[in-house]
């Protein structure tokens, strides 16, 4: 009996190898298929779908943009603010929200907070750009489905040509200005952000003339409270610091806030410093007539800082950090043509569809590649091998083989079924 047993086992073995083995085989051939296919396909489809554009773009009679040209495009821009706009709100209302904290905290002044959201929310913006040019395309043409209007250009033979006008004429200029504000602009835009950021935290008060009420500043752990105020100068403060495990307690007869040469300060007159580990009782007593406290720098030196140096600083640097931010600042010109093509694909729905599915496939696939080009990105800074030898690359060329999927979906797809039934067989 449990020779017998032994003797089933050894089959269904013998038989789950020679199935692995065929699975393998099968695989590796149908993986040598599509990347051999996948390279026809780009080289004869999609670079014929350029040259064919192109080519529609220089005839004379195809150059001129027709009524249908004029209404795809008029669509495509009413989209384009409409998710402009919406974007613009969600970004500057979080925004807001957030300079609103640091301002009760006290750490902006109020009057600075306009400047910043202005200046972050146009810095967020640049880097949607994209996100928004495809979107505002996807909808645009599921519109156009939707309204069975596709389906008539179709049957007359000018959907084609008139989606790869509209791709084109939407492509070369947005391509030309974002790459311009994420290579230039962009830079000097964060630069601005964190000098307006300083002067706003230098120009904001502690907290010192607010009498009869505890100030807590979470960003250096402080609690302070005033107990009166005389002139510009407050009196009898009590300030508690926490340092790791050791906590330090001031009082001081007067207080006030000095700048000079750039940087901020806190003057205590005539107090006095108890300072010690919690739980222990060695604690030091210290009696001063003057302390004082920096706040911060309003000059500092921004010279390291790689998200504000030039194209030619960073390329003249020669480091990991310093590539790490050429590769993210040329993302967004990048993932714009992928994004432009794969929106031509995304927008078509069929009868019945679900209208948002195209939409949130988009933000998905949006989101999937600047995830994955901010993990690259994380990933060089932190001199990881792997991604200093593929860098960012691999994500475009990841997606380039998506955009090579949508545009040839059938072939695939019979390609995958006939590799299945091979490996049944």
């Amino acid at each position: 009996m449990n020779l017998f047993k032994k003797n089933i086992k050894l089959t269904r073995y013998i038989k789950y190898t020679k199935t692995t083995k065929l699975f393998l085989a099968n695989f590796n051939l149908f993986l040598v298929k599509y990347i051999k296919s996948s390279y026809f396909y780009l080289r004869e489809n999609l670079v014929n779908y350029f040259q064919g554009s192109v080519a529609e773009l220089k005839d004379q009679e195809n150059y001129r943009i027709g009524i249908l040209e004029k209404y795809v495009f008029k669509e495509f821009g009413r989209n384009f603010i409409l998710v402009l706009l919406i974007l613009f709100l969600i970004i500057s209302v979080r925004l807001f929200i957030k300079l609103l904290g640091y301002v009760v905290e006290g750490k902006f002044d109020i009057n600075m907070v306009f400047e910043i959201l202005l200046l972050s929310t146009s810095k967020s913006l640049i880097l949607f750009l994209p996100f928004i040019i495809t979107i505002s395309l996807v909808i645009t043409i599921s519109k156009l489905h939707q309204d069975n209007e596709a389906y008539v250009m179709r049957s007359s033979g000018c959907y084609l040509s008139c989606i790869k006008k509209i791709s084109f004429l939407i492509f070369i200029p947005f391509f030309i200005l974002i790459t311009i504000l994420n290579l230039s602009v962009s830079p000097h835009i964060y630069e601005t952000i964190e000098k307006t950021k300083i002067k706003a935290a230098s120009e904001a008060q502690v907290g010192i003339l607010s009498p009869g009420k505890f100030m807590q500043i979470r960003e250096k752990g402080w609690i302070i409270f005033v107990e009166g105020v005389d002139g510009e100068k407050a009196k009898k403060i009590f300030l508690k610091t926490d340092e790791g495990d050791r906590v330090s307690i001031e009082t001081a007869k007067y207080a006030s806030e000095n700048l000079k040469d750039d940087i901020r300060e806190l003057i205590l007159i005539n107090g006095q410093r108890y300072s010690g580990n919690i739980g222990t009782g060695d604690f030091q007593v210290l009696k001063y007539d003057q302390h004082k406290i920096k706040l911060i720098n309003s000059n500092p030196d921004f010279s390291s800082n790689h998200r504000m140096m030039t194209l030619s600083d960073l390329f003249s640097e020669n480091t990991n950090k310093a590539r790490a931010e050429i590769e993210w600042r040329f993302f967004a010109p990048l993932s714009l043509i992928f994004l432009v093509l794969l929106a031509s694909k995304l927008g078509e729905m069929k009868p019945r569809q679900n209208k948002y599915s195209n939409i949130i496939l988009t933000v998905l696939i949006y989101f999937l590649y600047s995830n994955l080009t901010i993990l690259s990105v994380n990933q060089i800074k932190q001199d990881s091998n792997l991604f200093l030898n593929i860098g960012t690359y691999w994500v475009h060329l990841l997606f380039l083989f998506i955009v090579i999927y949508f545009f040839n979906k059938e072939y695939f797809f019979n390609k995958f079924y006939k590799f299945l039934h091979l490996v049944k067989t």
